[in-house]
């Protein structure tokens, strides 16, 4: 069927865009924020060429290929596969104790995807994005969230949830889709995740990967904290300089300290029991103090420097989120500030960082949400914070929220 002239325009604009944006990222392939735009305008191509079956088929596609990965994962597929060179099937189904025959029906669909590359007839390689799930952070990531949400889990349980319920946002920590699917209504995730020691493991290294805290370590100039004379010491003896408020097992301010050496002072990273006697030995510098705190008590570390929270408070709806907070404020002085690093929904939906549409969505499931700039203008006023500045990286969504306490 011929294009209408509208579609004819459409194309033509979605092509002249992606042709120079990609130009101009190889003129700079360092410059991320050039590759993002490449990308989205590559996507909405993508869009522009696509008809109804296409996009049908492509849905079904992605589906089916991320099911056979995650079996591949299962499997040790990829940790099978020689990283710098291929390996044929035979040898492959070797390793795998399985017939050749059926693991080459199962990377076909792989490699149409582009997981996977196929140099020669029946050979498979790694590609640059097969290599990123050997790193654990992606690993179990990409496995929790296929086997407790995608897969299975809550987002299959979403059509017989809301067919007994009013179709509105879960607003109830204890009882909403995820606690349904695991028939554990009554408990929140945290107490869900608990009652199974090998998922809270796998969660806590997924959330502390080096992939989760640079873009929102990123958005915020630390450094400046030095400047502003943050650095701990200099007769504030006693002093804290950080308070990282459910910061699991330390992977972002492990990651500051690399980033900003010259912040000195003391961290106290803050999470549950379960999660602190988790904390691989040797893995915190000397100056990152475990503690163990329920955010939803009084904040013992009083007069910190920096009140520090890293995709805490989507977990939570705003009752909860705000209690968080406040609790934050009560403990602060007149110069504290307090940090949120976080997703900032856009107000129009923006196709050149789609994992904040993804991952509110997961959070729905919890009762949790992602929040607009103005979400979060509100939420801090209703806790007794005034927000200062929305810190935005280049590209993308994930911030951080600056704020003092009201005075």
């Amino acid at each position: 069927m011929a294009l209408s002239a509208t579609e004819h325009e459409d194309l033509t604009r979605a092509s002249q865009a992606s042709a120079g944006s990609t130009a101009q990222y190889l003129s700079d392939t360092t410059n991320n924020a050039a590759r993002i735009k490449a990308l989205t305008a590559a996507k909405n191509l993508l869009f522009e060429l696509q008809n109804g079956d296409d996009a049908f088929f492509y849905r079904l596609e992605q589906v089916a290929a991320a099911t056979v990965l995650r079996f591949l994962i299962n499997v040790k597929a990829l940790e099978a596969m020689p990283q710098h060179h291929p390996i044929s099937a035979a040898d492959l189904a070797t390793t795998l104790h399985c017939e050749p025959a059926f693991i080459i029906r199962l990377m076909r669909l792989c490699v149409a995807a582009g997981t996977f590359a196929e140099p020669t007839l029946d050979t498979y390689a790694h590609t640059k994005r097969s290599l990123s799930l050997l790193d654990p952070g992606y690993y179990h990531f990409f496995t929790i969230m296929m086997d407790d949400f995608y897969a299975r889990g809550c987002f299959p349980a979403l059509s017989e949830y809301f067919a007994l319920r009013e179709r509105k946002c879960p607003s109830d920590p204890k009882r909403n889709v995820y606690t349904y699917s695991q028939g554990m209504d009554g408990r929140d995730w945290h107490e869900v995740f608990a009652r199974t020691p090998e998922l809270l493991r796998r969660v806590n290294v997924a959330f502390s990967g080096r992939w989760a805290s640079v873009p929102v370590l990123g958005a915020y100039p630390f450094e400046g904290l030095v400047d502003m004379g943050f650095e701990g010491g200099d007769g504030e003896e006693g002093r804290v300089l950080m308070v990282d408020v459910g910061g699991a097992v330390g992977g972002s301010m492990k990651e500051l300290r690399e980033a900003v050496p010259g912040l000195k002072g003391v961290i106290v990273l803050q999470d549950q029991e379960s999660v602190i006697g988790s904390i691989p030995e040797g893995f915190l510098s000397g100056d990152v103090v475990p503690m163990v705190h329920d955010f939803f008590t009084p904040q013992p570390v009083k007069g910190a420097k920096v009140y520090y929270m890293r995709r805490v408070l989507h977990d939570w709806p705003d009752l909860q989120a705000s209690q968080i907070l406040q609790h934050q404020a009560d403990a602060m002085a007149e110069d504290s500030i307090i940090l949120i690093a976080d997703m900032v929904v856009p107000e129009k939906v923006q196709r050149d960082d789609t994992y904040v549409y993804w991952m509110d969505l997961t959070m729905l499931m919890f009762a949790g949400k992602g929040r607009s700039a103005k979400d979060w203008q509100k939420l801090f006023d209703e806790s007794g914070l005034e927000l200062v500045k929305i810190w935005e990286p280049a590209i993308g969504t994930q911030c951080v929220v600056e704020g003092r306490k009201k005075k």
